[in-house]
């Protein structure tokens, strides 16, 4: 309940290192989109998500975070 909650207040949603297969923790990205909240998927692989996404990062997460890193959102 306490991740539902998180989306349902965050600002930016980041999913990493995740398949997005399995859930309620798959859910969690649609909250978020209905919400109209940007989302990041930072996975090795294509997810179903990845349509929701304002920004898919594809490489190993050490790579990813350091490209978020360097984004400017507002």
């Amino acid at each position: 309940r306490q991740a539902v909650e998180a989306t349902e207040e965050c600002d930016l949603f980041l999913a990493a290192g995740t398949s997005l297969l399995v859930y309620p923790a798959a859910g969690l990205v649609e909250i978020a989109h209905q919400r109209g909240v940007e989302i990041i998927i930072a996975s090795i692989a294509p997810t179903a998500m990845d349509g929701l996404a304002s920004l898919t990062i594809r490489a190993p997460l050490a790579t990813a975070f350091a490209s978020i890193d360097r984004l400017e959102f507002g």
